[in-house]
């Protein structure tokens, strides 16, 4: 009996066995078949470079010549130096850019085929003088952009880790790890006390020794003064205004910035620069000629700027012609209100005085006295100096009216 068992056991067994082995034979290529569809081919012309590596899991080796067409599995890719040197290309304003002189064809963290290129852009430009310290800062954010699908961002199936060294006072942090394409970059904070122009920036990708070396500008803060308009009628007849702007350096509270000229005088003296870095002023002519204004902080290289205070010529001629005008149209109101005729005289004294209270009222206007209480749209203009100088002349009718006898 027992051994009848034991053969039943043993039948069951060997039954159930025949069963097991194909089925796991089966879920063995199953799950093979996927990590050989994973397998990306790349062809090494698609770098362009005779000296191809590979970067794989196991570390980085010389592709060998005779090797036209790597299986790469995901997070592996062949690489190549095509360039000795970075390439400046243009980029967002106040943006520096560069392509590194590596590229990289394999398969990302999906098991697609992917084409990267390293970059590197640097904000603003460059380092910029931080006003609260006086040490000048930037930052460089590094990157690995996706050729075909700049706008993605996918994984890269590996780590790529960057040294980071500069001839400055501090570089934070001094290596970065990437494992994606494109956005975000890694940024790196670089602080020097006293630099040269540029400062030397060195990275090393974990898979290049050999590194890439990139001048990062040191931009001098300084200031930009601008004048609007370059050309004012003289006699203290208009005014210009100043702009005045802070250039390469990054303002955290205010800067005094004081404001002088060798004719007239800016109005204020001194400005207030703040986070924006831009402030305007105000200064009005002063005889004739040019007047060389000239603005100034602490630690900045001062601007300066020409202004030319020209002959006011159109607004004499538009305060002539309104005053004449506004004369005219008072005497003849006068009469008609009246039914007397005209006389030459009464005419000759009231365009006269209106030419003079004309001028009186258009150059009060010109320098802010409002003896009209008219508030016109224009601000400058030949056209708005007519009109004013006209209707003061008209306003001045009583005045006449008084020192003239009340008949011919």
């Amino acid at each position: 009996m027992a051994r009848t068992m034991c053969r039943m056991v043993g039948r069951t067994k060997s039954w159930i066995e025949g069963l097991l082995a194909p089925f796991l034979l089966l879920c063995l290529l199953s799950l093979s078949l996927p990590l050989q569809a994973q397998r990306v081919r790349v062809d090494r012309s698609a770098l362009e470079a005779e000296d191809v590596r590979l970067l794989s899991a196991t570390g980085v080796r010389r592709l060998p010549r005779t090797t036209q067409v790597a299986q790469l599995r995901p997070g592996e890719y062949l690489f190549a130096r095509i360039g000795d040197t970075a390439t400046l290309r243009a980029a967002a304003t106040a943006t520096l850019r560069w392509d590194l002189p590596i590229k990289l064809v394999g398969a990302d963290g999906t098991g697609e085929r992917i084409s990267l290129k390293p970059v590197v852009e640097v904000e603003g430009g460059g380092l910029r003088v931080l006003a609260a310290t006086g040490a000048f800062t930037g930052r460089i954010l590094i990157g690995i952009e996706d050729e075909d699908h700049p706008n993605e961002s996918r994984p890269l199936g590996r780590t790529i880790r960057v040294l980071v060294t500069a001839n400055a006072d501090s570089t934070a942090p001094g290596s970065v790890s990437i494992d994606h394409t494109n956005l975000p970059f890694a940024p790196v904070r670089i602080v020097a006390l006293q630099p040269a122009d540029s400062v030397d920036v060195r990275l090393r990708p974990d898979f290049d020794p050999a590194g890439i070396q990139l001048s990062v500008p040191v931009i001098r803060p300084d200031l930009s003064l601008r004048a609007s308009p370059e050309r004012i009628q003289g006699l203290g007849l208009e005014t210009a205004t100043l702009s005045i702007r802070a250039n390469g350096i990054v303002i955290v509270d205010s800067i005094a910035v004081t404001l002088s000229s060798d004719r007239s005088r800016p109005e204020p003296v001194i400005v207030w620069l703040g986070t924006s870095g831009v402030a305007t002023a105000l200064i009005r002519s002063s005889g004739i000629g040019t007047a060389t204004v000239r603005a100034e902080a602490a630690a900045m290289q001062p601007a300066s700027i020409t202004i030319a205070f020209a002959f006011p010529l159109a607004f004499l001629v538009s305060a002539f012609l309104g005053g004449l005008i506004g004369g005219i149209i008072r005497y003849v109101t006068l009469k008609m209100q009246h039914v007397e005729k005209i006389l030459f005289m009464p005419l000759l004294v009231h365009v006269v005085l209106g030419v003079l209270a004309g001028f009186v009222t258009a150059v009060a206007y010109a320098v802010g006295i409002n003896l009209l209480n008219v508030h016109p749209s224009a601000t400058i203009g030949e056209a708005l100096v007519f009109v004013i100088a006209a209707l003061g002349a008209i306003a001045s009718g009583t005045l006449v009216s008084r020192i003239l006898p009340a008949k011919g």
